[in-house]
C-alpha cells in the first residue's frame, strides 16, 4: 500500500518480489522518487519480498519493523539492503504516533513475545492512518490472538480497512467488524488465492462495501471530512 500526504510518501508492505514490476509502475504513475516511512508489518515473502529491491532504488528515510524477525531469503535480502544505504530501522515493541504530512499515523506492534501460532502473522505491526474525521485501518495478516489484542486496545471506529490476512476465515473477524464499523474494505488476494466465502459474508452483514485487489488495483482519496474509494 502506497499512502502520500501532501509531499510525504510511506509504503505498508512490498508484496513478493514478482510484483515489483507493478509497484515500480505506480511510483512512476505518481513521480514518486522516496520515501518517507516504510514499514514492513511482518517478514513473510508476500510482505516484505519486494522491499530489498525498493530499498536499493528509492531514496527510503526510515523504516519501521516489528520486533519479530523470520530468517529468509526476502530478510536478509531486505537487511543487506539497509546495511549498504546506512539504514537503522526501528523495532517497535509499543504504541507510536508519526507526523506524516497533516496526516498521523499510529502503529501498533504485536503485544505477546511469542505467540502459539502462526506467530509471523499474529506478530503484524498494525497501522492507523487518520486524516481530520477520516481513519484508515491496515491490519497486515493479523490472526486471532492479534485481532484480540486489537479488540483490547479499542481502536475505535474507522471508515476503511485492510482487511486482515487476505480476507481468509478468521474467528473473530466479526468482532473487529463490530468494533470498528468501517464503511469501506480492501482484501488483498488473487483468483489463485480468493477470498473466503465466510468473510466476504461478514463484510456484507456489515454494510462494508468491499474491493478485491484480484479484480484491479485500488485507489482511496482522502479529504479531512471524505474518503472515496475506486478501482481500475
Amino acid at each position: 500500500m502506497i499512502l502520500r500526504q501532501g509531499a510525504a510518501v510511506c509504503m505498508i508492505d512490498t508484496g513478493e518480489e514478482e510484483n515489483l514490476p507493478e509497484i515500480r509502475a505506480a511510483l512512476q504513475k505518481y513521480g514518486i522518487k522516496h520515501l518517507d516511512v516504510l514499514i514492513i508489518s511482518h517478514f513473510d515473502k508476500d510482505h516484505v519480498g519486494g522491499a530489498g529491491a525498493l530499498v536499493d532504488e528509492l531514496d527510503v528515510r526510515s523504516v519501521y519493523l516489528s520486533a519479530f524477525e523470520k530468517d529468509n531469503e526476502a530478510t536478509s535480502r531486505f537487511f543487506a539492503a539497509m546495511a549498504q544505504k546506512g539504514l537503522t530501522p526501528v523495532r517497535l515493541t509499543e504504541n507510536t504516533s508519526l507526523s506524516f504530512g497533516n496526516a498521523t499515523l499510529t502503529l501498533s506492534p504485536p503485544k505477546q513475545s511469542s505467540y502459539p501460532e502462526k506467530e509471523d502473522n499474529n506478530a503484524s505491526l498494525v497501522v492507523t492512518a487518520q486524516y481530520g474525521e477520516k481513519r484508515l485501518l491496515f491490519c497486515g495478516d493479523a490472526m486471532e490472538y492479534r485481532i484480540d489484542e486489537l479488540l483490547e486496545e479499542d481502536i475505535g471506529e474507522i471508515d476503511f480497512m485492510k482487511v486482515p490476512y487476505h480476507g481468509r476465515e478468521l474467528e473473530n473477524l466479526g468482532a473487529l467488524l463490530e468494533k470498528t464499523s468501517p464503511a469501506f474494505g480492501v482484501i488483498t488476494c488473487s483468483d489463485k488465492n480468493p477470498p473466503a466465502d465466510l468473510t466476504l459474508a461478514l463484510l456484507s452483514e456489515h454494510n462494508v462495501k468491499t474491493y478485491l485487489t484480484s479484480n484491479g488495483s485500488v485507489r482511496v482519496i482522502v479529504t479531512a471530512s471524505s474518503l472515496h474509494v475506486t478501482q481500475y
